[in-house]
């Protein structure tokens, strides 16, 4: 979905000199006030840029690849969209001049699921012993406290999506 919704915002930029599913779906704390509430929803599926919605998709290839095999195919869609929405509405409460869109709120919920998994559910002793997921539970913490010393990133759709996945 982030890919193809990425290359229409594309195609539609070449055509009409701008991209009409960012224009009308990015986060944007006024817009949400004056009754666009579907951009909490909505951002999440929307890239800046090639870059960014590559590091994105990889990362939830990876991520998603480890949930995907202890939940089922509803479980997880409703993690990644839950994780997503909490992330854009923690970051509408507090972001309050800032525009925001990206699937990083949603991919950080899956790696809040990740490490509650391996330190603290039920199974979570067999859980690490079955993969090797230290080096990914380690990326996904770097990438939270990197995004403190960082500017231009929306850590409050990173931290409420992990907080949302962990829970």
């Amino acid at each position: 979905i982030n890919v193809c919704i990425f290359a229409l915002d594309l195609i539609f930029s070449a055509r009409y000199g701008y991209k009409p599913l960012q224009y009308y779906g990015i986060q944007n704390t006024t817009l949400i006030l004056d009754g666009d509430v579907w951009r909490l929803f909505t951002a999440m599926f929307l890239h800046a840029d090639i870059a960014h919605l590559a590091g994105n998709m990889i990362s939830l290839l990876y991520l998603g690849s480890v949930v995907r095999k202890y939940y089922t195919d509803l479980e997880f869609i409703i993690v990644y969209l839950l994780s997503g929405l909490f992330g854009c509405f923690l970051s509408f409460m507090f972001l309050t001049e800032s525009f925001s869109l990206g699937a990083s709120g949603a991919i950080m919920g899956l790696g809040g699921v990740l490490i509650y998994r391996m330190f603290f559910g039920e199974y979570s002793k067999s859980f690490r012993q079955a993969g090797n997921y230290l080096m990914l539970a380690f990326m996904v913490i770097y990438n939270l406290f990197y995004g403190l010393i960082r500017t231009g990133i929306d850590n409050y759709g990173h931290f409420g999506g992990f907080i949302a996945g962990f829970f």
